[in-house]
């Protein structure tokens, strides 16, 4: 780990843990000093409207979600959780920001289904809040023309990925909200303005030019790409800044459907079991789901910040004023659940070993047993 001549400001504590070598005695108590185990501290309330047929599910909740507290983000009064993802060595994985998205992040962060948490310091990485569970025992994410790696064991590198990230006229670097997903062979997908993918294992990239190839409209030449799911056969799905869905296949073809939402960021797309497009647009209050041509608008309260299929196979996401919700794959069935927090938010959510769906919220990390 990475090491700093002095440890100062409101998150000393955690920086202090970078002076100690990885496997030092000082270093596993004070990471023991973290860890902790901490009962249900909130409830959730279901929210009053969301699709088309609500239930009411208060009675049922008080059994089926547990939030965790971080310890150090409570002390400190300061900071969030940033991006979450489920490892395959049974733990979930999360950054900790110092002011939340797109600020530095100071620490990673694992946690245990029963809710132990380690922290492990990274100093000051201007990092995207997206985090995926790569293919080589380690989670990855992105930083300007680069990928970063922290290994299971707590061994952080990084990947110079040359000119991947968008340049402003004047020189400066962009900050978007890069999206980054793992496909097969090792592969790790993230697109800024390109589509580029990474094998890990050979250090291959691949540049394809998706937003090219799209169909002209307004703000295409200004637009990128704002969300990925890759499927088994390596064809990516993607969403775009002005409103695309489409497939980018491995040779470089590209097939996209504008959706009807103005200049809508798709900023969350998945498939489900039959195959449907399902899209979230950031700015408008529905989810998009588009099956051989015929398109379904399920409307809902707010925005969605993120979207998966969950263990129950159901359509779960995250929206925007802090609340989860779950629609069944027909888009008959929704429900949602509202967090009873202040100043909270929900920008991530993944699929637990567990079989729980789990997501970040303001200074905890919270679970939902699915029904």
């Amino acid at each position: 780990m990475p090491t700093l001549a002095q440890a100062e400001g409101p998150f000393a504590a955690a920086r202090r843990l970078c002076k100690l070598g990885p496997n030092s005695t000082a270093k596993r108590l004070v990471a023991t000093a973290l860890s902790v185990v901490i009962a249900a501290t909130a409830l959730l309330n279901p929210t009053t409207s969301i699709a088309t047929e609500l239930k009411s599910r208060k009675a049922l909740l008080d059994d089926r979600v547990q939030m965790f507290d971080v310890p150090l983000l409570i002390a400190e009064a300061a900071g969030a959780p940033c991006g979450i993802t489920s490892g395959k060595d049974g733990n979930i994985w999360f950054m900790l920001t110092k002011e939340g998205p797109r600020s530095p992040i100071f620490a990673i962060g694992k946690m245990t289904t029963g809710g132990e948490m380690t922290l492990f310091p990274v100093i000051d990485k201007q990092a995207n809040c997206k985090i995926v569970d790569g293919p080589d025992d380690a989670i990855w994410w992105t930083l300007p023309d680069k990928l970063a790696r922290f290994s299971y064991d707590g061994a952080y590198s990084e990947v110079v990925i040359p000119d991947a990230t968008r340049k402003e006229p004047d020189g400066k670097t962009s900050d978007p909200m890069v999206p980054i997903a793992v496909g097969p062979n090792g592969r790790i997908w993230f697109a800024p303005r390109q589509l580029i993918g990474y094998d890990q294992k050979s250090g291959q990239i691949t540049r394809l030019d998706v937003i090219g190839k799209l169909p002209p409209v307004v703000s295409t030449n200004s637009a990128q790409i704002s969300s990925l799911y890759v499927k088994a056969n390596g064809s990516v799905l993607f969403g775009t800044t002005n409103g695309f869905v489409g497939f980018a296949a491995p040779d470089g073809r590209v097939s996209a459907s504008r959706l009807p939402t103005g200049l809508g960021i798709i900023n969350s797309v998945t498939l489900g079991d039959d195959g449907a497009i399902w899209a979230a647009d950031f700015l408008a209050p529905v989810i998009w789901k588009l099956n051989n041509g015929t398109l379904q608008t399920i409307s809902l309260p707010t925005s969605v910040w993120k979207m998966l299929i969950g263990p129950d196979h159901a359509i779960w996401y995250a929206y925007v004023g802090g609340a989860i919700g779950r629609i069944t794959q027909d888009g008959k069935t929704a429900v949602g659940y509202k967090i009873d927090n202040d100043l909270i938010t929900v920008p991530d959510i993944t699929s637990g070993p567990d079989g729980s769906i789990w997501f970040i919220n303001l200074r905890s990390i919270g679970r939902i047993r699915p029904p």
